[in-house]
């Protein structure tokens, strides 16, 4: 008889266990959800810097200057640039000046960029904006002369 109730405490033990593990994975599987759902959200900062579009709401808003604007941007000034007729060392400086501007915009989209896609991993629901994003009834300036960026 005591086999019998060794074999019965073991078969409970066992079942007991299994169910344990059933939760952890279901934990697990739950909390690691989670963290991919976090580091996904914060990738899309980095595309929403680039294209200037908001793929979680699928907003596009207008007044966002995004990395390609910006690079557009350089590319026809440069080119304006360098289609006119003045001396080589003036239109040298001139596109090194406008490298220089443009180059500020972007660093300002890329701080942003990284910023919130941080913010977003470390589970904070604040977010910073350029002041240049944001629409002019909302307080946006372009080219604000204290504050590139609000939280």
């Amino acid at each position: 008889m005591a086999k019998k109730e060794v074999t019965q405490s073991a078969t409970k033990k066992e079942k007991i266990d299994e169910k344990l593990k059933t939760v952890k994975n279901i934990v697990v599987a739950n909390v690691d959800g989670e963290v991919i759902d976090r580091h996904a959200s914060a990738n899309l900062e980095f595309f929403r810097a680039l294209d200037g579009v908001n793929y979680e709401t699928g907003n596009v808003n207008k007044n966002t200057k995004s990395l390609k604007v910006e690079s557009a941007r350089y590319h026809n000034e440069k080119v304006a640039i360098e289609a006119k007729d003045i001396p080589d060392a003036k239109k040298a400086k001139m596109i090194k000046t406008s490298l220089k501007s443009h180059g500020g915009f972007t660093a300002e989209i890329e701080e942003v960029a990284v910023e919130n896609a941080n913010r977003k991993i470390a589970r904070d629901p604040t977010r910073r904006i350029r002041t240049d994003d944001l629409d002019p009834a909302n307080g946006g300036q372009v080219n604000h002369p204290l504050n590139d960026h609000v939280d």
